[in-house]
């Protein structure tokens, strides 16, 4: 399913932040991370949703 993608990105963003070459693009990565993050928990409560009785 499209969640295990999500994952993906999150570790890859992760791992982007911890190499970043300026601090500039490491917060900027590290934005994009939490927006990814945000992501997945609305992906995960929608399919809850949807597998509501």
């Amino acid at each position: 399913m499209y969640y295990g993608y999500a994952k993906i990105g999150v570790r890859n963003y992760a791992i982007a932040v911890t190499e970043a070459v300026t601090p500039e693009i490491g917060e900027t990565l590290k934005q994009q991370l939490e927006l990814n993050e945000q992501l997945q928990l609305d992906l995960n409560n929608a399919e809850t949703a949807l597998n509501l009785p």
